[in-house]
């Protein structure tokens, strides 16, 4: 993942992710078998900054207090691709108006 808050951009890469492909959502969570499985790869990049966001509040009742938090607010874009039993597949990009790009503090170390 690289950042840039001052210019509100950012990406993350994910190449060749091996999951495990059940088909179908109803069989991936009732415990079935899987069919096959695949590698995926998912790219997100940020930019478009439109605001910049500042939160601080050391007293929220969670576990992880949010005792600072800077952000901002963007545009996204989002694509994909598989691989599975030698097919490949690819989504087209999807982009989104209002994405948040963030980094937070919490205090709490385990």
């Amino acid at each position: 993942m690289r950042t840039d808050f001052e210019r509100g951009t950012g990406s993350l890469s994910l190449g060749k992710l091996r999951i495990d492909d059940y088909g179908n959502v109803g069989n991936a969570l009732s415990g079935g078998d899987e069919i096959a499985e695949a590698d995926i790869s998912v790219r997100i990049d940020w930019s478009g900054l439109t605001t910049n966001v500042t939160f601080a509040n050391a007293g929220l009742p969670t576990p992880f207090r949010a005792q600072e938090l800077q952000g901002v607010n963007s545009g996204a874009t989002m694509s994909w691709s598989a691989v599975e039993n030698g097919a490949h597949i690819s989504g087209a990009p999807n982009t989104a108006d209002f994405a948040v790009l963030a980094k937070e503090r919490n205090g709490v170390y385990f």
